[in-house]
C-alpha cells in the first residue's frame, strides 16, 4: 500500500519509521497537498491496523483493492473537505489521481499605481521582498527625478516576508551611501517594513546592526505605496 501511496505523489517514501514517512514530502508542495499527503498516511495507516485487527481477532480478510478504495473514497474524501487553502497548477495531476478535486486560487485584483517622480537632487529607490516556495529574495532599482535609470540590484534572502523587504531598503541605503547618493526616498508597499524606522524593535535582531548603520548613512524620505 505504500507503493500507492507513491505512485500517486510521485515521491519514494521513507518507512523506517513513522516521522520520516512525512519527512519524504517535497517542500516545495503547497500547503493543502501538504496536508491531503498527510491525511493519506494517517488514514492510510488506520487502514491498515485495522485490517491486521480483524485479520487476528475476527478472522476476517480484506483485500489491498478494498483497503485503497476505502481510503479514496470515504476517509481521504472527508478530509479534503476540511482542509482549506488552494494548490499549485503543477499538482491537480496528483490531486486527480486521488480522486480530489483540485483548488484553484482566486486570481488577486490588479490596480493601476502611477510612479512619482522625486524631486530634483533626490533619488528615488522602489524596493520589494518576497517570499515563494520556501524561497527569499529582494531588489531594487533607482531613478532620478527624470525617470532615469541609475542602477538596479536583487539578491537571494533567508526568513520572512518582512525580513525580506528589510533587507531590500538595507541594500539600497548601502548602495546609496557607497555611490555617494546622499538624498534617498525610498518607496515600499511594505507598511510594516516602514514602520521599522519609527520602531527598531519590528527589525530582526539579526539586521538590527546594518539597519541602525544606514539609518546613519543617507537623508531619507520613506513611502509606502499601497
Amino acid at each position: 500500500m505504500w507503493f500507492w501511496l507513491e505512485s500517486k505523489l510521485n515521491i519514494a517514501i521513507n518507512c523506517s519509521d513513522f516521522m520520516t514517512v512525512f519527512a519524504s514530502f517535497s517542500r516545495n508542495w503547497s500547503m493543502l497537498l501538504t496536508q491531503v499527503a498527510n491525511a493519506a498516511v494517517l488514514h492510510l495507516i488506520h487502514t491498515i491496523w485495522m485490517a491486521r485487527n480483524g485479520v487476528r481477532f475476527n478472522n476476517a480478510s480484506i483485500t489491498v483493492h478494498a483497503a485503497i478504495t476505502k481510503i479514496l473514497i470515504m476517509s481521504l474524501s472527508w478530509s479534503h473537505q476540511l482542509i482549506s487553502g488552494h494548490t499549485y497548477t503543477t499538482e491537480h495531476a496528483a490531486l486527480q489521481l486521488l480522486h480530489l478535486e483540485p483548488r484553484i486560487a482566486q486570481p488577486v485584483s490588479v490596480r493601476l499605481v502611477l510612479w512619482k517622480m522625486p524631486t530634483v537632487v533626490w533619488l528615488k529607490a522602489n524596493t520589494d521582498g518576497s517570499v515563494t516556495h520556501g524561497s527569499a529574495a529582494c531588489g531594487g532599482l533607482f531613478r532620478d527625478y527624470s525617470a532615469h535609470f541609475w542602477g538596479g540590484y536583487a539578491q537571494r534572502v533567508d526568513g520572512t516576508v518582512l525580513h525580506a523587504e528589510l533587507m531590500a531598503m538595507i541594500l539600497a541605503m548601502e548602495l546609496a551611501h557607497g555611490k555617494g547618493w546622499c538624498h534617498l526616498w525610498i518607496e515600499s508597499d511594505s507598511k510594516a517594513a516602514l514602520q521599522a524606522f519609527e520602531d527598531h524593535s519590528i527589525v530582526p535582531w539579526e539586521l538590527r546592526n546594518r539597519w541602525s548603520n544606514c539609518l546613519f548613512t543617507v537623508e531619507l524620505t520613506l513611502v509606502s505605496h499601497l
